[in-house]
């Protein structure tokens, strides 16, 4: 038996905590937008980085959770965005990460990380240990690094499908009339000689989405009807957002996402002021 350092990185904990912030990261944040998704990959991030740090400096094992909790704050705060307009001027790859309070919650982790590293490390010692260990810290920096690589910015273009009906408890001229007060300018299209819809266009809003190249987003065009079901019953329909942008979303994912996003942002732009 031989005393290693290598356990660290090959223990079960420690694997499903890499295995997790890949498939939240590349799978789950795209199916499910929502806080746990947001939130699961700096837990596990927070854990792994305290553990690289005892296994790759061991003399710091005992400033593990400290240099983690440092560098985590430093991360997560405006700081930091010096250092990634640093990072980002080189052609190759692009950092970035959403300002957010809130994932400093995160930090609640690493009690049980500094519980990890201080067991016995103890391990059967085999001629592949070493190729072994190597490869699972590898895939433990990759999932690291991925977290906050950008690659490509995006943009949307063309349609992204919203089909968010509200309930009407104010007549539809009510409804425009409330939109125009909101600043907004409706247009009438119509479809044939008694149906039509609405639109407005160049809606301007905020973003914190961390794939988007600008924290500013245009909405070319958003558009709309009204309907009855029977008296009383009154709805207006939210059909689709289409925007300016010029590169192409093909991932069914981003769009699904997309879609619950501004679903949310014509919701609180307007929606609900208009229809109550």
């Amino acid at each position: 038996m031989r005393n290693t350092k290598s356990a660290l990185v090959l223990k079960p904990l420690f694997i499903i905590s890499v295995l997790t912030l890949l498939i939240n990261d590349h799978i789950l944040k795209g199916l499910y937008s929502n806080w746990i998704t947001g939130k699961l990959s700096d837990f596990a991030g927070v854990f792994i980085l305290t553990v690289l740090i005892s296994f790759i400096f061991p003399q710091l094992k005992k400033y593990a959770c400290t240099i983690t909790a440092i560098w985590f704050i430093f991360w997560k705060s405006p700081l930091s965005d010096g250092l990634i307009d640093i990072i980002n001027t080189n052609p190759f790859w692009r950092f970035g990460r959403v300002v957010d309070y809130t994932d400093y919650i995160a930090l609640s982790i690493l009690p049980a990380a500094k519980t990890y590293i201080e067991r016995d490390t103890k391990i059967y010692y085999c001629r592949r240990l070493s190729l072994i260990r190597s490869f699972a810290l590898g895939v433990a920096l990759i999932a690291l690094t991925s977290t906050s690589y950008l690659g490509t910015c995006y943009s949307a273009e063309g349609t992204v499908y919203i089909g968010k009906t509200y309930d009407l408890k104010v007549p539809k001229d009510t409804v425009l009339k409330r939109l125009e007060k909101l600043g907004y300018q409706t247009r009438f299209i119509p479809k044939d000689s008694t149906n039509g819809y609405y639109s407005i266009e160049n809606i301007i809003v905020e973003t914190n989405d961390r794939k988007l190249c600008q924290n500013i987003d245009t909405i070319k065009q958003l558009t709309f009807f009204f309907h009855s079901l029977g008296v009383g019953n009154e709805k207006m329909s939210i059909m689709e957002v289409t925007f300016s942008d010029t590169l192409q979303i093909t991932d069914w994912r981003r769009l699904k996402v997309l879609s619950r996003k501004y679903n949310r942002i014509t919701k609180d732009l307007f929606a609900k002021e208009i229809t109550k």
